[in-house]
């Protein structure tokens, strides 16, 4: 792999969002799941999230021995990995609605509530490893689409799943697992690869990577914003000193700077919902002056 090649500008995009989630897995650790039967000691999405990190660590090493096809593979799995992840948060944020709306002036509505009734039963069979029926059925794509869909909080970003930009990137993926043509065969060895096919490949797979990642991470803090939270606060209490007032709504700033230069320029509506569902999270404002294009 010559220089051109390793320093296309995918590597950059793969070593930011690694390490976003990297710093994004340490940030939610300490936040208890809610609406599970068994809760883990560290929150599930922290593990995740680490794993989100991972898979982009794997995305790299393996375009760097320029096997591209298996890198396409990786990606689509990644895809998969994204909508799961956003699916069970939003079935617990459904929960969290749920209790929120049950609140009346005398307190919460729980005269007769089974606590059985109060679990996600989807989300805690997961956690378990529980393969019922009914988490199989779940776990299919186009289910896990359609709830997403129903989720007030992300509307006007989960639409992308249906737009035809995300359906040709699927697609595009999906032809690497299947082997769907015999082009992903030369693409996958980095001697045999003609240079012009390989950019172009590199090229398309940027711009789905670019795309995914942009996609999750505007639906995570649109679905909990709590996550996007800097650790003031809690630096402030493990130091037996008062917080600030009102730091707890101040915004990491490695969460800051990655919606800056990724979700702010190519999507800036997608940020200006993200300000609106993250309030009262101190969000830096979009400012669609400096956004470039869908490029």
């Amino acid at each position: 792999m010559g220089k051109e090649y390793l320093g296309h500008a995918i590597f950059k995009s793969l070593n930011e969002a690694s390490e976003f989630y990297r710093c994004l897995s340490d940030n939610v650790m300490c936040f208890v799941p809610k609406w599970v039967k068994a809760h883990p000691i560290i929150n599930y999405d922290s593990y995740f999230f680490g794993s989100l990190a991972n898979s982009i660590v794997s995305i790299k090493a393996i375009l760097e021995l320029g096997h591209i096809t298996d890198a396409k593979a990786l990606l689509r799995n990644l895809f998969d990995e994204t909508i799961v992840n956003l699916y069970f948060m939003a079935r617990l944020k459904k929960k969290d609605d749920e209790f929120i709306n049950s609140i009346t002036d005398e307190g919460p509505l729980i005269q007769g509530l089974q606590p059985e009734k109060m679990f996600d039963i989807n989300v805690s069979d997961w956690l378990a490893d529980n393969k019922t029926k009914s988490l199989k059925k779940a776990l299919r794509y186009e289910d896990m689409r359609d709830f997403l869909k129903r989720e007030a909080s992300i509307a006007g970003v989960v639409e992308y799943l249906d737009s035809s930009e995300c359906k040709d990137i699927r697609e595009w993926l999906n032809d690497a697992v299947h082997l769907n043509y015999y082009k992903a065969i030369p693409l996958n060895d980095g001697l045999l690869c003609i240079d012009s096919e390989r950019k172009s490949a590199v090229d398309e797979l940027k711009h789905a990577f670019d795309r995914i990642s942009m996609f999750h991470a505007t639906c995570v803090f649109c679905l909990e914003p709590v996550y996007m939270m800097s650790s003031d606060y809690r630096d402030h209490m493990e130091c037996g000193m008062p917080p600030p007032e009102g730091c707890q709504y101040d915004v990491a700033p490695f969460v800051q700077a990655y919606l800056d230069k990724t979700v702010y320029r190519a999507f800036p509506d997608w940020a200006e919902k993200l300000v609106e569902s993250a309030a009262p999270m101190r969000l830096g404002m979009v400012k669609r002056v400096d956004c470039c294009n869908n490029s």
